[in-house]
């Protein structure tokens, strides 16, 4: 690889960078980092507890296919479902929504 072919990566991967932090600014990219950030802290809600998805979903009467979307973060859901996990997980609900000190894709 030429000089310049690592100029043009480098600019290209700047520009990248920088559309990421405009998106992340948009309410699109806030919703969804509020979801990834949710779904972070109930799995390690989780794993703090040494449950596994499938214990906490019989627990709370949910199917595991709608919580694997909730803990990717691809599912919008209520404040009622919410509730029923934080009850599941014998913690208060303001748990889940505290700002995750990791970053994203860190533990993967």
């Amino acid at each position: 690889m030429d000089k310049n072919e690592v100029a043009e990566m480098k600019a290209r991967a700047k520009r990248i960078i920088n559309r990421s932090k405009q998106w992340a600014e948009t309410p699109e990219g806030k919703d969804h980092e509020f979801r990834l950030n949710f779904s972070r802290n109930l799995a390690k809600a989780l794993k703090g507890r040494k449950m596994t998805n499938q214990a906490l979903c019989d627990r709370i009467g949910m199917k595991h296919p709608q919580f694997s979307r909730i803990i990717q973060g691809d599912e919008n859901i209520t404040m009622a479902l919410i509730r029923r996990i934080a009850d599941g997980l014998d913690m208060p609900a303001d748990r889940l929504f505290r700002k995750s000190r990791e970053p994203a894709g860190a533990g993967k």
